[in-house]
C-alpha cells in the first residue's frame, strides 16, 4: 500500500471523508507533494466555515469521475458497476452506466455462495474463500488451531480434536432472510454420545443458528440437527430421524431456511429423506436478525460459552444467501471430486473443473481432438485422443480412497479393439514409485469383448481381482457413456453403460485396500508395469467420493446438449439450462406465460414469434434426439414448432400439419431431408393431435440403425430411412419453418435437444418428470374434465357442479353427500413414489370423521388419502396397510388448522425409497412420518374399474368421504416431488401467478455471486448499496458486452476495482474473439492476475509488463491499462503508474470486452493456473482513449 493510499485511508477513517473543507486541504497538500503528482491530483476552493464539500460541488464522486473519460461530460464506451441483483436464471443483464446503451450478461447464475472455505492449503492458519468474496477462515489461537489432513473430503481437510474452531472475517450468513449452510463432515467418534457442531453464528448469548450433531430432544436419540433461535428467542429445529451410519464415515449435511414460508430443512447426503421439517412461529419474521459475528465452524456459542465442538474433519463448507432447492442440495452432494473436462484445446496440462485443484498432465502426446459431441455439451466441444502406445493423463494426487465407496466415469470411444483399453485407474504410491497394481481399472476388456470395471484385492503382482462386464459388445468409433461405482456399505460393484446397469459383482470388506497414488486416464498399473493403453477418444471424466445411483448416472446420461425451460417470465433471452450458453433470442413478440406445463413457457402468435438459438445445438448428420411439450391453441393450419436450417432445406422440421387431402386431416409431423439437400422422409405420428392440450413430442434419430421414431405422449411411431442426413451450422428456432411460414400459435416448455438417441426408456423418464394427471376443471360443462397431462386419464363428473372463482379460472363444487370425480386407476401406481396434491375451498368442516381429497380406490379401501381429519380439525397425508377393512395406517398431519371458506394448496407425497410420507400445506412441509408397511397399488377389481378419484374415499366397497366444497388445479405425478418443486407448484397454480423457475436437474455451473460488498465507500461516494460481484474461478464465470462484435481499439483504457485473497488470481477485464470460450480464439488489451499476484496488462504486439508489488493481499485496489501510438502501454495500480512499454503494431480482429474470465496464454511464465478469476471485481470500465496519468488519479482519488 503506497503512503499516499494509507494517508488517504487514515484521514477518511479519522476525520470523515466529507465532514469540512481542513482534512481535504490537508490530503490535497499531501498529494501534491508526491513525486509524479504535483499540480495534478486534486483542487479544491475555499469553503465558508459552515460549509460542507459535496459531490456536487467540490469533488466527484467515483461514478461522476469516469463518467468524466478524462473529459467531464464524455461517457466511458462501457460502464459496469456491478450492482446488479443476484440471478438463478443460466443468464441475467450486467447493467450499463455508459450513453452506449449496451448492456452486458453474465453468462452464469449470480447466486453463488457467499462463502466457501475448500481447505485445500494443507498448510497455515487461514482458510480462502473460494466465492471470491475473500471471508477468509482464521484458526483458532494456538491449542485451538485445527490441523491439516491430505484424507480430506475432495483433498485437504482441517481436523479438530475437540477444541479447535475455524471463524470468518466478516459474517457470512444473514439469518433475517434465506440462507443455507452445507459442509462434508467426518466425525470421528465410534459410537457418538456428545453433542458436536459443525457450523454455527453467535448472536447475544447463543447462536442464530447450529448446525450440530447431537441430541433430538427427545432421550437418548443422537442424529443430525438444524437449530435456530427466532427474533424472540425460541428455538426451532429440523430434525433427521436416523443418525444410523454418521460416525467414522464422510457425510454432507446442509440445512435450509425459507423466510416466506418460515420452513426449516434439513439434507443429509443430498436428500431429506429420514427428516423431519419444521417452520419457525407466525410473526417471528426470521431467524434472529441481529447476528454480526462471523460463521464458526467446530464449535457453537450457547449460554455466553463455547460448546459441542466438533471432533473429525470438516471439509467443502459453504454458506448461502438464498434457501437451495432440493435440486442444488443433491447437485452439491453429488459434486465430483475431480473432473477434466478436456476443454482447453491446447497446451499439456487440463484443468480440474470441480474447483479442487486437481489438475492433469498429459503425457507422451494425447491429442486435443472432437469430444463427446461438437455442439455444446456439458463437456464442451474439445476431448482428447489416445493413440493405443503411450499417451496418458496423470493428477497430481489421489482422487479417491479405493477402499471406501466411490464412482468413475467418462466417455469414451474406441478406434481400435485389439487389446484392452483402460479408460481411467488409480495406483498406489506415487509416480516415481507406483505400486505393483493399480486400485481399479475402468476399460474396455477384450476376452469378453465388453466394457469393464475391476478392482485388486492386493497390492501385490497377480492379485486376485473382482471385476463386473457390460452385456454387449462396444461398437467402435461411437461413444458410449461408462460409469464405475463401488458401493462400501452394500459390499458391491457395479457397472453402467449409457446409463444402464450392466451388472453387479460383490466385493468383501476383507478384500478393500486403498491405492492412494495418482488419478490416470489413458493406461492401467498391472504385474509392476504399465499396460493397457487406451486407442480412441476419451472426453469428460468425473470421480466421485461416494456411490452414484442409478438415477445419477442415467441423468448424467441424459444431459442435453441444450436445454431450455423458458421458465424467465422476462426479458428476451431463453437461457441454456446446461451450462453449454446457447441460449435462444425472443423475437417478433414472443411472450412469456407463467402457466406453462411445467413453470412457465414461451407464448406464439402464430403471426412472426421465433426464439433463436446462439448457434445449432446438433449435428443432424449423426444420432439425436430432441423433446419437447407444446400446447397448440389454432389448428387452421400447419404450424412448425421448431426447425434447424440448412441449404437449400432445413436439417428437420417438427411441426402440426393440416393437410385436407389426407385422413386424418391433422397430424403430428418430423421430416429430415436427404444429404444432397432433396425432400427427404416424413414421419407422421399415429397420434390425432388435440388442440389445447399439453403434449409431449420426442424426436429420435438413431444414425447406426438408420431409423427414425416420433414419439408422441409416449406413443412411438417409427420409420426406417436411408443413411442420408446431412447437417449445417446454422441455429435451431423455435415458432416457424425456414420459408418463414408455418408460424407457430400456442406455447412450448422445456425443450432440449440430445445428440445421441434415447431409448424409450429414457423417454418415458422424461415423461415421469412431468404430471401423470392434470385435472384443471377449466371446462364450465359437461360430465368430463380433460386431462391436461396428455396421458389420457380423463376424469367423469359425478353430480359436482361447475363453478366460476378457482384456483385459477374455474373449479368443481361438490355437495359433501355424493358428488365425485374419478378417472382411470392407471393414472397412478400408489405402491411406488408418487405425489398428488389439490387446491381445496371447504364450505363446511366437521369436528370428527374424515373428509376425503384425493385418493385411489380399491376393492375394500384405498390405498392413500389426501384429506381433512375432524378430530384435530388438521389435514392429513394416509396410507393404508393393505386392501382391507381398517387395516392400519401410516398418517401425517398438519401443524396448520383447517380452515373453512378459505382455499388451501395440500400436497401430499410417498417416498417409496425412503419409506416416508409427507405433507405439505401452501407449498411448506408441515409434517413427515416413517411407513409402518410395505405400500399397495388399487388396479382394476371385480364388478368395478377401478378408479383414481376427487371427492370421496373408499370403503366397504362404496365411496365414502365426500368432500363438502370446492376442489380444483388436481395434479399426480410418479415420482417425488421436492420442498422447491412442491413450492413451486403452490406458487404457479395461483390467481394471476407470477413466473416461477422450477429447477430440472441440470443446473447450471457455479456461476458468481452479486451483492458482495464493493470498493466504493459507501455514503461518501452517495452510494446506498454499492456492491462488488465475487467470481468463484469456475469456467463460466465470464462475463462479456452485449453488443455484437466490434473492431479491436488501437487506443483505449480498461480500468476496474479488484479484491483478491492472497494465492487468488485470473483474468479482470480483457478484449477476446470468443463470445463464449475462454479456451480458444484471440484475446489481448487485458488485465490480469498472475500467479505471483502481480497486475499484468498484456496487448499482442507491444507485450506485457506487471507491477512489482503484489495486490492479493485481501484490499480493494484500483488498477488500470492505457493504450495509444505516442504513449505506449502505461499501468496504473491504485492512482500511480507503475510500468510502462513501448507502443508497438496491434493485432486487428473483431471480438467482445470480457470480464472475469479470458484465454490468457502466451504472457510470461506466471500466467494464473485458472484463466476464470477468483476474486471480487467492481466498477468495470472501458474507455476509447488513453485517459492520462491526472485522469487515472482522478478516478482513484475520488473515492476517498
Amino acid at each position: 500500500m503506497s503512503h499516499l493510499t494509507r494517508c488517504a485511508r487514515w484521514v477518511h477513517d479519522t476525520l470523515g471523508v466529507r465532514s469540512g473543507a481542513l482534512q481535504w486541504v490537508a490530503l490535497a497538500a499531501l498529494a501534491l507533494s508526491l513525486p509524479g503528482l504535483t499540480g495534478a491530483v486534486l483542487t479544491a476552493t475555499a469553503p465558508t466555515a459552515s460549509s460542507t464539500l459535496t459531490s456536487d460541488t467540490t469533488f466527484q464522486t467515483y461514478p461522476q469521475a469516469v463518467a468524466g473519460g478524462g473529459t467531464v461530460g464524455t461517457s466511458p464506451h462501457l460502464y459496469y458497476r456491478s450492482d446488479d441483483s443476484a440471478a438463478h436464471a443460466p443468464t441475467s443483464t450486467a447493467a450499463h452506466h455508459s450513453d452506449t446503451a449496451r448492456n452486458g450478461t453474465y453468462q452464469a447464475p449470480t447466486d453463488g455462495p457467499e462463502l466457501w472455505w475448500q481447505f485445500d492449503e494443507g498448510t497455515g492458519t487461514t482458510v480462502a474463500d473460494s466465492s471470491g468474496s475473500v471471508n477468509t477462515g482464521t484458526f483458532g489461537a494456538t491449542t485451538a488451531a485445527p490441523g491439516w489432513t491430505s484424507d480430506g473430503y475432495a483433498a485437504s481437510a482441517a481436523t479438530f480434536d475437540g477444541g479447535d474452531h475455524v471463524v470468518s472475517r466478516q459474517t457470512a450468513v444473514r439469518t433475517e432472510t434465506d440462507f443455507t449452510v452445507a459442509g462434508w463432515v467426518y466425525l470421528d467418534v465410534a459410537s457418538p454420545s456428545a453433542v458436536y457442531t459443525v457450523l454455527s453464528q453467535p448472536s447475544g448469548t447463543s447462536s442464530s443458528f447450529i448446525l450440530k450433531h447431537g441430541s433430538t430432544g427427545s432421550g437418548t436419540t443422537r442424529s443430525w440437527v438444524f437449530l435456530v433461535k427466532q427474533a424472540n428467542g425460541i428455538e426451532k429445529q429440523a430434525v433427521a430421524t436416523s443418525g444410523a451410519g454418521s460416525a467414522q464415515r464422510w457425510v454432507h449435511v446442509a440445512a435450509t431456511y425459507r423466510a416466506s414460508t418460515r420452513a426449516l430443512t434439513l439434507y443429509v447426503n443430498g436428500s431429506t429423506a429420514g427428516t423431519t421439517g419444521a417452520t419457525l412461529d407466525s410473526g417471528q419474521v426470521g431467524a434472529v436478525s441481529t447476528s454480526t459475528e462471523g460463521l464458526n465452524a467446530g464449535r457453537a456459542w450457547y449460554g455466553s460459552a463455547w460448546v459441542d465442538r466438533w471432533v473429525g474433519r470438516i471439509d467443502d463448507v459453504r454458506a448461502y444467501s438464498r434457501a437451495l432447492s432440493a435440486v442444488d442440495i443433491a447437485a452439491l452432494h453429488a459434486r465430483p471430486v475431480a473432473r477434466w473436462s478436456f476443454d482447453e484445446g491446447t497446451g499439456v496440462t487440463t484443468a480440474d473443473v470441480s474447483g479442487n485443484g486437481n489438475t492433469g498432465t498429459l503425457t507422451n502426446g494425447p491429442t486435443w481432438d472432437t469430444g463427446f459431441t461438437q455442439w455444446g455439451t456439458a463437456s464442451g466441444t474439445v476431448g482428447l485422443g489416445f493413440d493405443g502406445t503411450d499417451d496418458r493423463v496423470e493428477s497430481s494426487r489421489s482422487a479417491v480412497r479405493t477402499d471406501q465407496s466411490f464412482t468413475v466415469s467418462a466417455w469414451a470411444n474406441l478406434s481400435s479393439k485389439s487389446g484392452a483399453r483402460t479408460i481411467a485407474s488409480q495406483y498406489g504410491g506415487s509416480a516415481t514409485s507406483p505400486s505393483a497394481v493399480g486400485g481399479f481399472a475402468l476399460r474396455y476388456f477384450i476376452p469378453q469383448d465388453r466394457w469393464s470395471f475391476v478392482m485388486t484385492r492386493s497390492n501385490v503382482n497377480g492379485a486376485a481381482t473382482d471385476e463386473v462386464f457390460g452385456v454387449a459388445s462396444p461398437a467402435t468409433g461411437t461413444w458410449h457413456h461408462v460409469a464405475g461405482v463401488y458401493d462400501d456399505e452394500r459390499n458391491e460393484m457395479r457397472l453402467y453403460v449409457n446409463g444402464v446397469l450392466q451388472g453387479i459383482q460383490a466385493k468383501a470388506d476383507a478384500d478393500e485396500w486403498n491405492a492412494a497414488g495418482p488419478l490416470v486416464v489413458g493406461r492401467a498399473r498391472w504385474s509392476s508395469d504399465w499396460y493397457d493403453y487406451f486407442a480412441g477418444g476419451i472426453d469428460d471424466v468425473r470421480v466421485y467420493r461416494h456411490a452414484l445411483t442409478a438415477e445419477d448416472l442415467a441423468a448424467a446420461h441424459r444431459f442435453p446438449t441444450m436445454l431450455w425451460n423458458l421458465d424467465e417470465g422476462a426479458g428476451t433471452t431463453a437461457g441454456d439450462g446446461t451450462g453449454a450458453r446457447n441460449h435462444g433470442t425472443l423475437s417478433g413478440g414472443t411472450a412469456w406465460n407463467a402457466a406453462g406445463h411445467r413453470g412457465g413457457a414461451a407464448t406464439f402468435d402464430g403471426v412472426d414469434d421465433i426464439v433463436t438459438s446462439d448457434r445449432a445445438p446438433l449435428r443432424t448428420d449423426r444420432s439425436f434426439s430432441l423433446s419437447t411439450w407444446a400446447k397448440l391453441t389454432s389448428d387452421t393450419a400447419t404450424r412448425t414448432i421448431a426447425h434447424q436450417a440448412g441449404s437449400p432445406l432445413h436439417t428437420f422440421s417438427l411441426s402440426f400439419v393440416r393437410d385436407t387431402s389426407l385422413t386424418p386431416a391433422t397430424r403430428w409431423r418430423i421430416a429430415m431431408p436427404t444429404a444432397s439437400g432433396g425432400p427427404g422422409e416424413v414421419l407422421d405420428s399415429t397420434v390425432t393431435p388435440e388442440k389445447d392440450r399439453w403434449t409431449h413430442l420426442v424426436v429420435v434419430y438413431d444414425d447406426p440403425g438408420n431409423t427414425l421414431t416420433l414419439y408422441v405422449n409416449g406413443t412411438a411411431t417409427t420409420m426406417t430411412r436411408p443413411d442420408t442426413t446431412y447437417w449445417t451450422t446454422n441455429p435451431l428456432v423455435l415458432g416457424r419453418n425456414q420459408s418463414s411460414t408455418a408460424w407457430w400459435a400456442g406455447s412450448i416448455d422445456s425443450f432440449a435437444t440430445y445428440q445421441y438417441a434415447l431409448t424409450a426408456t429414457q423417454v418415458a423418464a422424461l415423461r415421469a418428470e412431468s404430471p401423470a394427471l392434470a385435472w384443471n376443471f377449466e371446462e364450465g360443462t359437461g360430465t368430463a374434465t380433460a386431462d391436461d397431462s396428455g396421458n389420457g386419464g380423463t376424469g367423469t363428473v359425478s353430480g359436482a357442479t361447475w363453478v366460476t372463482g378457482g384456483r385459477p379460472g374455474g373449479a368443481l363444487s361438490f355437495d359433501g353427500t355424493n358428488d365425485w370425480v374419478h378417472g382411470p386407476s392407471s393414472a397412478l401406481d400408489s405402491s411406488r413414489s408418487f405425489t398428488v396434491s389439490a387446491w381445496v375451498y371447504p364450505t363446511s368442516l366437521p369436528t370428527s370423521g374424515h373428509k376425503n381429497i384425493l385418493s385411489k380406490h380399491g376393492a375394500d379401501n384405498s390405498p392413500f388419502f389426501l384429506q381433512y381429519s375432524g378430530t384435530p380439525q388438521r389435514w392429513q397425508m394416509s396410507m393404508s396397510n393393505s386392501d382391507a377393512l381398517d387395516p392400519g395406517y401410516t398418517f401425517t398431519l398438519s401443524t396448520s388448522q383447517a380452515q373453512v371458506n378459505t382455499w388451501t394448496h395440500l400436497a401430499g407425497v410417498h417416498d417409496a425409497r425412503a419409506g416416508v410420507v409427507r405433507l405439505y400445506v401452501n407449498g411448506v412441509l408441515e409434517s413427515s412420518a416413517t411407513a409402518t408397511s410395505t405400500p399397495w397399488n388399487a388396479t382394476a377389481f371385480t364388478g368395478s374399474t377401478g378408479h383414481f378419484a376427487a371427492g370421496s374415499a373408499w370403503h366397504g366397497n362404496a365411496p365414502v368421504n365426500y368432500w363438502p366444497g370446492r376442489i380444483d388445479t388436481v395434479r399426480a405425478f410418479q415420482r417425488v416431488l421436492g420442498s422447491d418443486e412442491v413450492a413451486a407448484l403452490h406458487a404457479t397454480t395461483q390467481p394471476n401467478p407470477a413466473p416461477v423457475a422450477t429447477v430440472l436437474p441440470h443446473r447450471p455451473v457455479e456461476g458468481m455471486t452479486a451483492m458482495r460488498s464493493g470498493a466504493l465507500q459507501g455514503a461518501a461516494q452517495g452510494q446506498t448499496a454499492s456492491t462488488a460481484m465475487a467470481f468463484s474461478g469456475a469456467r463460466s464465470s465470464a462475463l462479456r458486452d452485449g453488443g455484437s462484435a466490434e473492431a479491436a481499439p488501437s487506443e483505449f483504457t480498461v480500468e476496474c476495482w479488484v479484491r483478491l485473497h492472497p494465492g487468488h488470481s485470473g483474468h479482470l477485464v480483457g478484449f477476446a474473439s470468443e463470445r463464449e470460450s475462454a479456451y480458444s480464439g484471440s484475446s489481448d488489451r487485458m488485465l490480469f492476475v498472475n500467479s505471483a499476484g502481480q497486475v499484468t496488462f498484456a496487448i499482442a504486439g507491444p507485450g506485457y509488463a506487471s507491477s512489482p508489488s503484489r495486490i492479493d493481499d485481501g484490499q480493494w485496489h484500483h488498477v488500470a491499462g492505457t493504450y495509444s501510438a505516442s504513449t505506449g502501454m502505461r499501468l496504473y495500480v491504485d492512482g500511480l503508474p507503475v510500468a510502462t512499454r513501448s507502443a508497438a503494431a496491434l493485432t486487428s480482429y473483431n471480438g467482445y470486452w470480457r470480464w472475469g474470465g479470458a484465454r490468457i496464454s502466451g504472457w510470461g511464465t506466471v500466467n494464473p493456473p485458472n484463466p476464470f478469476l477468483t476474486g471480487s471485481l467492481d466498477e468495470v470500465a472501458v474507455h476509447t482513449t488513453a485517459l492520462t496519468d491526472r485522469d487515472i488519479a482522478r478516478h482513484y482519488w475520488s473515492n476517498f
